[in-house]
């Protein structure tokens, strides 16, 4: 168990943190198949810039959205939350202001 009281699972030789991520891995192995989707993957790590007057652009982190989606007409991050904390709302903030052409779609845990 994880310290949010997911139970850790594989699926397809890829481990996911929870079950609620391996489910939603099922819909989108679905919608590929029914081509609404192009195809997904699993935590693709997404770096996150904020502006510094002495220094310019610089890195303050790294984001990574449970799941990246690719859409025909677009990228979309999914991202399975069962808890929604300080740390990840402002995450999710950094991610939008950087990305601003992916969608974000939350897909709640419970």
């Amino acid at each position: 168990m994880t310290k949010y009281g997911n139970i850790p699972c594989v699926w397809k030789g890829i481990a996911f943190r929870s079950k609620a991520e391996r489910d939603h891995a099922l819909f989108l192995e679905g919608e590929k198949q029914a081509r609404r989707i192009e195809d997904w993957v699993y935590e693709r790590k997404f770096p996150l810039y904020a502006w510094s007057h002495e220094k310019g652009r610089i890195q303050v982190c790294v984001h990574i959205p449970d799941f990246l989606v690719f859409k025909k007409d677009r990228l979309e991050v999914h991202e399975v939350k069962g808890v929604k904390t300080a740390a990840w709302s402002l995450k999710k903030k950094l991610f939008c202001a950087n990305y601003p052409l992916y969608g974000y779609k939350v897909i709640s845990a419970k």
